[in-house]
């Protein structure tokens, strides 16, 4: 069995993007919070916080392909209780300072986006955020149909948190964990299969639940190092072979099923590739030569996979035993 984990992890950086690569789209960022806040000043209204959330949050984000944008997931979170004012009035506020920003400010259902010709986006998810009399803290989503809407990114985050430590000792050269890579490898296959955003195209946040379910301890090779393709493989087949319809709860109110927009039909054919994303990688796994490996999982993870020069890897092989390990490395 070759031995391609370089392969992998060259991949992993090659379509990695983090908010801490991108100057371009943190001074936009900035731009546009300090113009909301100067408006609400002008209008004698509350402040808020903001605080990236989403994949940029996650740090699972990748580099966008085909028609695909660079985005970015900001909360705007008021500190006042649902009670005090409505959904409404509290997005009026928000788009009342940016409507004019750009030719394209759309308020959708659960944000406001900001787009830019340059092709990427910014989504403000406006939130109430409070602690009762008990100290306990509570949290509403602004809804563009005028509600307030349960929401808990503080847990959100916490829950994505307490899954990565379960991968420590399994970075990479430049420190990401095993999880977060698997997770990154699936909305990159994703992003190759389906170019395009629509109902068939589950969310980032679909695939990082996805992960976290099946991928429960790290997943190491006979040497006890990373083994990237069959920790890959275990989610892929573990998605092919489930019962009935695919479900990824959020783990936080309104703890829906980020699956739940796929119809039948979407659903069966998006298991369909998950099956063939796991006979692919089974086949790499049994292949000594790392060219013909690595090109079996480029035709499935897209072209930014590396497939070596054959003078460059010259019969390595590795043994054939792969363990589940929750060990640190």
């Amino acid at each position: 069995m070759a031995d391609i984990q370089r392969y992998f992890e060259k991949f992993h950086a090659d379509i990695r993007f983090d908010y801490e690569l991108e100057q371009e789209l943190r001074e936009k960022r900035e731009i546009i919070l300090e113009k909301i806040r100067e408006k609400l000043k002008q209008d004698s209204r509350p402040g808020f916080d903001a605080k990236l959330q989403g994949s940029y949050a996650m740090k699972t984000g990748v580099k966008p392909t085909g028609e695909q944008v660079y985005d970015m997931d900001v909360g705007l979170h008021f500190r006042f209780s649902e009670s005090e004012f409505t959904a409404a009035e509290v997005r009026r506020w928000v788009w009342d300072a940016i409507k004019s920003h750009t030719a394209n400010v759309v308020s959708k259902g659960p944000c406001i986006r900001v787009s830019y010709a340059k092709g990427y986006h910014l989504d403000l998810v406006i939130y109430a955020t409070w602690a009762d009399e008990n100290g306990r803290e509570h949290s509403r989503l602004a809804h563009n149909e005028d509600r307030w809407v349960a929401a808990d990114v503080k847990k959100l985050m916490a829950y994505v948190g307490e899954a990565k430590d379960r991968f420590k000792g399994t970075e990479d050269a430049i420190g990401i964990d095993q999880l977060r890579r698997v997770i990154r490898y699936l909305k990159r296959w994703d992003d190759v299969w389906m170019p395009t955003d629509g109902s068939a195209k589950p969310s980032g946040l679909a695939y990082t639940l996805l992960t976290i379910d099946s991928l429960t301890a790290p997943v190491k090779s006979w040497h006890h190092t990373s083994d990237d393709l069959e920790a890959l493989r275990q989610v892929a087949t573990a998605a092919a072979n489930a019962i009935g319809r695919l479900v990824a709860k959020k783990p936080t109110p309104e703890f829906e099923d980020m699956f739940a927009k796929l119809s039948d039909d979407e659903m069966n054919a998006l298991k369909r590739r998950f099956a063939l994303l796991a006979d692919a990688l089974s086949s790499a796994a049994n292949e000594p030569d790392p060219v013909k490996a690595c090109s079996v999982i480029q035709r499935q993870l897209g072209d930014t996979f590396t497939v070596p020069d054959p003078k460059d890897t010259a019969s390595k092989t590795r043994a054939p035993a792969i363990v589940t390990s929750s060990s640190s490395a």
